[in-house]
């Protein structure tokens, strides 16, 4: 296929582009700087406001292989007359891709592992007794999945394969109708009440920011694993850190962080609790970050882009 009329593409650093990706954009666009590009190919740390924006006064499409558009400003999008395309308006070409499923369960795994203290014995112990280091099986546990989208419901198939208990909630109960009635929760409530390990798989919006509040955490059994694999906003800091304090969780990981636009990007208070002891895992937004969804959710985004825009200039 060929393009009549090749556009000009600017590729926002630190994304960069996979082979097939990049082969794709060498044979259809342009690559050039922000005051000449008509698209921005984005990542998920950039945020898109007015002072961005500005830098590109001739932009009309923007590019995000993600599914989580909160640092995207989308109301100024519309005014500014610039379409987005993003992972959202491709969802069953992404059934496929399971990385941010992975690292769900291997940070389930490594808190019920006691995997913050395994690397440190190592380092500081020539011996050590195993029996220090007794974690828990994970087919033992109740286990509680809010949101049954993709991931949600790709750590349920999971879980499940190890035989242990598990709960999904989702406030689209059409979503679930393709699972047992029994591993169905019956609210959110239930499922706090009886999960020993929770993990959260929700869109952000202004309906779900803070969903995990001092409320929800008091709902909760003694001692619980709590994972976030979503967005960060999904849980009220201040409560978070009262949880931890009081043991009230056990152990707490989490791939999206709070500041991921600042300058420093991790929690400072929660990496002082781990660093104290705490059972905290803390990764850098690597959910999709394998070599394999990289390559399939750029070219799934580029390409849609094509289809979609340009119907009429594709031979």
């Amino acid at each position: 296929m060929t393009i009549t009329q090749r556009l000009r593409i600017y590729v926002q650093p630190p994304v960069r582009l996979k082979p097939k990706a990049l082969d794709l954009c060498i044979k259809r666009f342009h690559f050039c700087g922000p005051p000449l590009a008509e698209i921005a190919f984005i990542g998920v740390h950039e945020i898109i406001d007015d002072k961005y924006l500005s830098n590109f006064p001739n932009l009309r499409y923007l590019l995000c292989p993600a599914t989580g558009l909160n640092h995207i400003q989308q109301g100024l999008l519309s005014t500014r007359g610039i379409k987005l395309y993003s992972l959202r308006d491709c969802m069953d070409e992404i059934k496929t891709t399971t990385s941010t499923t992975e690292l769900t369960f291997m940070l389930i795994l490594l808190l019920m592992r006691q995997g913050h203290r395994l690397q440190s014995s190592l380092r500081n112990k020539l011996e050590f007794n195993r029996l220090d280091y007794e974690g828990h099986e994970l087919s033992k546990y109740s286990v509680g999945i809010i949101g049954f989208g993709r991931i949600g419901s790709g750590v349920y198939r999971i879980i499940k394969a190890l035989g242990a208990s598990v709960k999904v909630w989702d406030i689209d109960t059409q979503k679930l109708q393709s699972i047992p009635s029994e591993d169905q929760a019956k609210s959110m409530r239930s499922l706090l009440n009886n999960s020993q390990i929770i993990s959260l798989h929700v869109n952000l919006s202004k309906d779900t920011f803070g969903l995990i509040n001092s409320h929800a955490f008091s709902e909760m059994q003694e001692s619980v694993f709590l994972i976030n694999t979503a967005r960060a906003e999904l849980v009220d800091q201040e409560s978070l850190y009262h949880a931890l304090l009081s043991d009230k969780l056990q152990g707490y990981a989490s791939d999206v962080h709070w500041n991921e636009e600042g300058s420093i990007k991790f929690d400072e208070r929660l990496v002082e609790l781990r660093e104290g002891g705490k059972n905290i895992y803390l990764t850098p937004h690597i959910g999709g970050c394998t070599h394999e969804a990289t390559e399939h959710t750029q070219h799934i985004i580029l390409s849609h882009f094509l289809r979609q825009a340009y119907p009429n200039q594709i031979s």
